[in-house]
């Protein structure tokens, strides 16, 4: 009998303990709307906000709704994606978007402005790191934001490859 009270509450302890409890903030994020493939918009003799050679993010906070707002420039994806997706995830105090295409239906690639919405952050000092699925060997989006001191801000790296420098020419 006490070996199967044993069991039971060890049981009952091991069911009940909280593996985040040091980490108790839960965030979430989404793409926000379809961007169109800026390829596409080329042909409308639009000028570029930002070059093609760099891929960048700008962010926002809006403390009362605790939504940090990521627009990634230059945010390279299949030609022809079902659709845009991404995946959010607070490992300490570094902030992880995973941005993927749900399908790659094409054989290119191509540059979108991609707006993603995270809930639930607040306040707080981050690196925030961006994982894009066509970027190879180059320079990785991770950087650090204060959004309690500065909630606005962006930051940018350079790239030399396909679908970047004007449709894959490589810059100097």
């Amino acid at each position: 009998m006490r070996t199967m009270f044993s069991i039971l509450l060890f049981f009952f302890l091991a069911v009940s303990c909280d593996k985040n409890q040091g980490n108790s903030t839960q965030i979430s994020g989404h793409v926000v709307g379809n961007p169109p493939c800026k390829n596409a918009l080329k042909s409308e003799n639009l000028p570029p906000t930002v070059s093609d050679t760099l891929s960048c993010i700008e962010y926002s906070y809006n403390a009362d709704r605790e939504t940090l707002t990521l627009t990634h420039i230059n945010a390279s994806f299949n030609c022809c994606p079902d659709s845009l997706l991404c995946s959010v995830e607070l490992l300490g105090n570094t902030i992880v978007v995973d941005e993927f295409n749900k399908t790659a239906s094409c054989r290119c690639n191509c540059l979108y402005d991609l707006t993603i919405d995270i809930v639930g952050v607040r306040a707080n000092s981050y690196k925030l790191k961006i994982v894009e699925p066509y970027i190879e060997d180059q320079e990785e989006l991770v950087f650090n934001i204060d959004i309690a001191k500065e909630p606005a801000g962006s930051f940018c790296v350079e790239r030399n490859y396909y679908p970047w420098a004007e449709s894959g020419k490589t810059i100097e």
